[in-house]
């Protein structure tokens, strides 16, 4: 599970961020919760929309992994830390192929009920078109308001995604959507400064080599 300054893994995926300087072990006993936490106000928790998807990235099923993420959910807002959650997998996953999208309203109903402020909803595999997206965001909209998911840089990916290297940049679609009739929320009343977006990639980029 990706947290904002290091990631908290499970034990039997150790190998999957071996060489990584930030990572912060965690594990959940069964009455107690015991979170070592970096200097953050905010952490990440992450699951998916399929079990097959969950099964490969965490080791468990989706059930299991939200079972998991609510005890450190609630010890993160005990502690005056603000929760972001992720879906992974929202339009289709690279196992069972398309995803039933009723499970997606389902996983981030759960998502936000076990107190994300932010539910991301993510097209790991890059294959939503607007009208699959349209389509996943009607049905989402019945369980949980959708917020945004953003990368600058084209930054992401997954281990477990064959064939996705990244996410795409934030800028890119802030020009596409540039003198359209789109309105971006975000900064500068209701509008993201483009410019400034390709400065963050621009930054993140050199410190990531």
């Amino acid at each position: 599970m990706g947290a904002a300054g290091g990631y908290f893994v499970n034990r039997s995926s150790w190998w999957a961020v071996a060489g990584n300087d930030t990572i912060t072990r965690w594990e959940v006993p069964q009455k107690e919760t015991q979170l070592t936490l970096p200097v953050s106000d905010e952490i990440s928790i992450f699951t998916a929309a399929t079990d097959a998807f969950t099964c490969a990235n965490m080791n468990m099923n989706t059930a299991e992994s939200l079972q998991r993420l609510e005890p450190i959910a609630h010890a993160a807002l005990d502690r005056g830390l603000r929760v972001r959650g992720y879906v992974n997998v929202a339009i289709a996953c690279p196992y069972p192929g398309p995803v039933d999208l009723k499970r997606v309203r389902e996983v981030a109903k759960a998502s936000a009920d076990i107190g994300c402020y932010e539910v991301s909803l993510g097209d790991t595999v890059r294959q939503g078109t607007p009208t699959k997206v349209t389509e996943m965001i009607e049905e989402v909209k019945k369980g949980v308001p959708l917020e945004k998911l953003t990368a600058a840089a084209g930054l992401g990916g997954c281990l477990y995604s064959p064939g996705t290297t990244g996410n795409v940049a934030t800028e890119d679609v802030l020009y596409a959507l540039k003198d359209s009739h789109f309105n971006v929320a975000g900064s500068n009343n209701g509008t993201i400064n483009i410019d400034d977006m390709v400065n963050i990639g621009r930054w993140i980029s050199e410190k990531l080599g």
